[in-house]
């Protein structure tokens, strides 16, 4: 999705640095929120260990960090960036080292006139008539999209019915029952679309 095309998407950033609490919004100059939210790698510091509650400096100190990544950017060539900038960083007489974990998958995307996608955006429009589909980039941690593609040479349709204030993973995490029933109506959509597709008569 090209940046451009955002600013025909719907976000209020006030709305939205209210929702998250925080006290201002910051990021990647030059870019807006929703830019930095769904087109930008991202570099977090997740977990920060070292030391405790009294007055002795601790001997070492770790950091969990991770990384989304967005098209064209390799997971190999991200670690060795960031041992590298850490590398050169880091203070005299302090040891550092980057310990990647396994699992790492480049970024994952479809093409929007992909026929998945293109069905997907059918079977909405008839479930909700009133609301026009957006298509959206946004970061997300599922590795068996690009194992999919790159083992079975097949793409990956993502179609699920979760929205952003249904807080999903978070503790107070809830789902509203009308989703259930609108989301079989749009699979049921969705499956007879891409067979109609797949038809010999329609290849």
């Amino acid at each position: 999705m090209p940046a451009e095309s955002l600013a025909h998407v719907p976000f209020d950033e006030e709305a939205y640095r209210a929702e998250v609490g925080a006290p201002e919004l910051h990021g990647e100059p030059g870019y807006t929120t929703l830019e930095r939210l769904w087109l930008r790698p991202t570099l977090e510091v997740n977990e920060l260990r070292g030391g405790g509650p009294f007055t002795v400096i601790p001997r070492s100190a770790r950091a969990y960090v991770s990384c989304r990544l967005v098209s064209e950017q390799r997971p190999e060539h991200i670690v060795a960036a960031i041992a590298a900038h850490v590398a050169r960083v880091a203070p005299a007489g302090v040891r550092a080292r980057v310990a990647p974990l396994p699992g790492a998958v480049p970024a994952y995307a479809i093409a929007a006139d992909h026929p998945a996608v293109q069905a997907g955006v059918a079977a909405l429009r008839s479930v909700y008539p009133e609301t026009e589909p957006l298509l959206v980039r946004i970061g997300g941690t599922l590795p068996a999209a690009t194992l999919f593609e790159r083992e079975l040479g097949v793409k990956t349709l993502l179609f699920s019915f979760s929205t952003a204030d249904e807080h999903l993973h978070a503790p107070n995490e809830f789902f509203r029952l009308s989703r259930i029933d609108e989301g079989i109506e749009a699979w049921t959509l969705l499956w007879h679309l891409l067979a109609a597709h797949a038809a010999p008569s329609s290849l």
